[in-house]
């Protein structure tokens, strides 16, 4: 009833001034006076969606207070998936890329508590006394350590199911600079420096087979951080991959496992919000 009324007011009143009715303005004008009626009339449930978690207002200012979001691309969603990915893999989560209720949960931790994300692994015995790393196949987490501390945390893709990253104990063997790419059998190769180079900018190859089939690298698929789709290397975010390529030298130690494999070997890296309590 309200919506007649309203429309019945508008058509006397503009009707006195002689206007041309039939013209498209005035029939233009008389559609978007019903379209707000029916919007005002409408049930607050179904003018106002529900908010979903993955748009939380503010979640990429903390991120970026965090030193997790760069402007790394022209892509500003593949910036913020980066800044989730981040911080997943600094809290010691399965890194899905998704900006879930976990992740706003530990986020609010840890902006509730104004403190520091203070990291839990454990290492029964290090393997070396200087810098090394461990790569955790279930999470996509790398992890630089010196000695049994924390140094810093990345994202990372592994090996498709058809080509797993191998496990075992291996170490730094090269170090290249715009490494060029063979093109795998299967494709052209690409010369370094190349932006269409699936190796990046940067290459670090293992101490496996040849010393040149597997290595941690660059990547031009920024979207595969996070996922099970490599031919067996370890793909990194590229600006993580030139710092971490910057602070590792050659023989650094690396131990490649699933997390059941990783606890064998002494190495327990609980999530930020497991045992909360006694995380923080």
């Amino acid at each position: 009833m309200v919506k007649i009324f309203i429309v019945m007011y508008i058509l006397c009143s503009v009707y006195s001034t002689n206007p041309d009715i039939t013209g498209p303005t005035f029939l233009q004008d008389i559609s978007e006076v019903e379209a707000n009626v029916s919007l005002s009339d409408a049930k607050p449930e179904e003018s106002q969606p529900k908010p979903d978690i993955s748009d939380a207002k503010d979640h990429f200012e903390e991120l970026k207070s965090l030193g997790l979001y760069k402007d790394d691309s022209k892509d500003v969603e593949l910036n913020k998936r980066n800044a989730v990915i981040r911080f997943q893999s600094m809290c010691n989560m399965t890194i899905t890329g998704e900006w879930d209720e976990k992740s706003q949960a530990a986020l609010t931790k840890i902006v509730t508590d104004k403190k520091e994300i203070s990291f839990n692994d454990s290492i029964a015995a290090p393997p070396s006394e200087e810098k090394w790393f461990v790569l955790n196949k279930t999470k996509k987490i790398l992890t630089l350590y010196y000695k049994d501390k924390v140094v810093k945390k990345y994202p990372v893709a592994i090996g498709k199911a058809s080509a797993m990253t191998p496990g075992g104990n291996f170490s730094i063997v090269s170090k290249i600079v715009n490494p060029g790419w063979g093109g795998g059998g299967y494709a052209k190769p690409v010369k370094g420096g190349s932006p269409y180079n699936p190796l990046g900018y940067r290459w670090m190859g293992l101490s496996y087979k040849d010393g040149s089939s597997i290595g941690i690298h660059g990547n031009n698929s920024p979207y595969s951080i996070g996922k099970e789709i490599s031919s067996g290397c370890i793909r990194m975010i590229n600006s993580d991959m030139e710092e971490l390529f910057i602070n590792t030298p050659i023989k650094s130690i690396i131990w490649i496992g699933t997390e059941n494999e990783l606890k064998d070997l002494g190495v327990i890296q609980p999530e930020l919000l497991q045992n909360a309590e006694e995380n923080f």
